[in-house]
């Protein structure tokens, strides 16, 4: 049982597009390896000063499924990670709420952009 950034990133994605993007597409394909690699590749973008942080809060954002599911976010099943995510989304300390939503805008964008080709 490892901290994963790849791991953590892909399992937040998957959980995003099921609660977020599923309603609104019915179409829209479980296996989200593109998705993440999107997801991947903007942050391997960021500046240091962005992506360094970053990595650090999702790291710790899967260290949180241990106090509120016992186990790393990563490796919990797809209803718990749903809970955590949402619930760190409108939870009122900012760094977690703030992580959840750029993985989200991220997410969203990617899907929808690949709508409007």
């Amino acid at each position: 049982m490892f901290v994963s950034f790849t791991k953590t990133v892909a399992r937040l994605t998957e959980s995003i597009r099921a609660d977020r993007l599923a309603p609104l597409y019915p179409d829209i394909e479980p296996i989200c390896g593109k998705a993440v690699q999107f997801v991947l590749d903007q942050h391997a973008r960021s500046p240091d000063w962005v992506r360094l942080p970053l990595r650090g809060f999702t790291l710790l954002f899967d260290l949180m499924g241990i106090v509120f599911g016992g186990r790393l976010f990563h490796c919990q099943p797809l209803e718990r990670r749903s809970r955590l995510w949402q619930r760190c989304r409108s939870g009122k300390f900012g760094p977690f709420s703030d992580l959840v939503r750029f993985y989200e805008g991220l997410v969203v964008f990617d899907e929808t952009s690949k709508r409007d080709e």
